[in-house]
């Protein structure tokens, strides 16, 4: 795993991370992660939905999106970390 940024905490906002299109995503308690369509606003609250996965506590997933789209978690108890796409 290539990391490309610093980690952020999660947030119940919306999170673009930079852009990002592959994100390590870490939850110390079981989490959901939802995948905000770009019709959302970074920091925001509102968007449209595209998908969301439960994180497993005390493990690590790794979540592909848009570079325009954001991730925003129904807890802040983990933390997102940019990383390079498989294969590059």
């Amino acid at each position: 795993m290539k990391l490309l940024a610093a980690q952020t905490a999660t947030t119940a906002t919306n999170l673009g991370l930079s852009k990002a299109t592959a994100v390590a995503v870490y939850a110390s308690a079981i989490s959901i992660i939802t995948v905000i369509d770009s019709d959302g606003t970074e920091g925001g609250t509102d968007g449209t939905t595209v998908g969301s996965i439960t994180v497993p506590a005390a493990s690590v997933t790794v979540i592909h999106k848009d570079s325009d789209q954001f991730l925003k978690a129904n807890v802040t108890n983990g933390t997102y970390t940019k990383i390079a796409s498989s294969g590059t």
